[in-house]
């Protein structure tokens, strides 16, 4: 076997189990969205509650996409990506346990480790595939996490109702140290780069990640990912189920199975991008155009609903596939930072989209306080109206209209090789 060829497949096997554990994480960051009505009757707490549970997970995941690259452009791939896969499958396990700091403490250990698998995947790409491909994997990868929040949502749902929460976590958990064995057995570095001490590694870091912030590119890039991510995040990724049930009166299986509409349009979406993008040679006019026609569904899903079932799973469909023009901003990032720097400018880009995280907390409050506004009960509320969903759910779209607004701002970044 020739060696190129030999280097090739080994480059693919490392980007499949690093999107096998993207698709993982992703599962673990949806699974709160499918138990909202058991978490909050079970641990007793309001829709704010269920909010900061779940946005946890972003209070690691984020700030650590500041360094994270950075650390893979420094230190490696392989021991940063046992670690975080690691910390994932603890952080679940820890989650099952029926207590409230629990699950806090839980989802901070699965956003800790989860940091790392997006950005892992596509350091290995920048590392070990020719440029051309990199928006491929991107859209390849993406379409892996899709389908995790996929089975969160569907599949998982039918293993809670067989076998309860706790043991399907535990399941869970197995899982995640299985796949841990797999990236420290096969997963190899390249293009590491070396200092006598640690103190010059710091020094490096800081420097890198200075020269990448200076970018005004970057930061708009990244404001226009996290606008168009905000629905994924807050309401695929969490309030999407529950508005269903308690606005349609319909039980988690049929709910997830509409919201998992949004995860397929990404799913398919994202392959569709990554090609598209070669094939036009162009990334703006597709992020641009992916904004405004994800903000026009949005509208009609939250403000318009159709009453007919099928009809609402179409638009969640949609508003999957035109959100899924999200992915171009990695790519974006890569095509305007030096290749060597390449998991710093995807990390810190990665860093400003899940500030949509945020999002998820924000709802839950809002939802509590306009519920509480037009009800003379002092408890917490454990249902809301579909009046309530609409007034706290605003914020996204006049968040995907501002992306449309930003993208104009963009400049082309499209380059065949780098």
């Amino acid at each position: 076997m020739n060696k190129d060829n030999f280097n090739s497949k080994l480059a693919w096997l490392m980007c499949f189990l690093a999107a096998l554990f993207y698709c993982y994480e992703y599962l673990l960051r949806v699974l709160p969205s499918v138990i909202v009505p058991e978490l909050m009757l079970s641990l007793k707490i309001g829709a704010s509650q269920v909010g900061l549970i779940s946005s946890f997970y972003f209070l690691t995941y984020t700030p650590l996409q500041i360094v994270v690259g950075t650390i893979m452009d420094h230190f490696g791939v392989r021991l940063p990506l046992t670690i975080a896969t690691l910390s994932c499958a603890a952080g679940i396990l820890l989650f099952s346990q029926p207590n409230y700091n629990s699950a806090l403490s839980g989802m901070l250990l699965i956003g800790f480790g989860s940091a790392f698998a997006f950005v892992g995947v596509l350091k290995i790409a920048a590392d070990w595939l020719p440029n051309k491909y990199f928006a491929l994997v991107s859209g390849l990868t993406t379409t892996l996490g899709m389908l995790g929040a996929i089975t969160a949502e569907t599949s998982i749902t039918k293993v809670i109702s067989a076998n309860g929460i706790s043991l399907t976590m535990h399941m869970l958990a197995g899982l995640g140290f299985f796949l841990t064995i797999f990236i420290f057995l096969l997963v190899k570095d390249k293009q590491l780069i070396k200092k006598d001490n640690y103190l010059d590694e710091i020094i490096k870091l800081a420097k890198d990640l200075l020269l990448v912030a200076k970018n005004k590119q970057i930061w708009l890039n990244g404001l226009i990912g996290m606008l168009i991510f905000t629905p994924t995040t807050t309401f695929a990724g969490l309030w999407g189920v529950p508005y269903l049930q308690m606005t349609r009166n319909i039980d988690v299986h049929q709910a997830g199975s509409i919201i998992s509409a949004i995860f397929i349009g990404w799913a398919i979406g994202g392959p569709i991008v990554g090609l598209l993008t070669n094939y036009l040679q162009k990334r703006k006019i597709i992020l641009t155009y992916g904004s405004l026609l994800a903000a026009l569904v949005l509208i009609k899903i939250i403000y318009f609903p159709s009453p007919s079932i099928p009809l609402t799973t179409l638009f969640m469909f949609l508003l999957g596939i035109f959100s899924s023009s999200e992915i171009l901003v990695f790519a974006i990032a890569h095509d305007i930072i030096d290749n060597k720097l390449a998991g710093t400018a995807v990390s810190l880009t990665n860093m400003l989209v899940m500030v949509s995280g945020a999002m998820q907390y924000i709802i839950g409050v809002t939802l509590e306080n306009v519920a509480s506004a037009s009800s003379t009960i002092s408890n917490i509320p454990q249902t809301f109206s579909e009046t309530q969903f609409q007034s706290a759910f605003i914020i996204m779209p006049i968040g995907l209209i501002l992306s449309f607004i930003l993208s104009l701002l963009l400049k082309e970044s499209f380059v065949e090789s780098k």
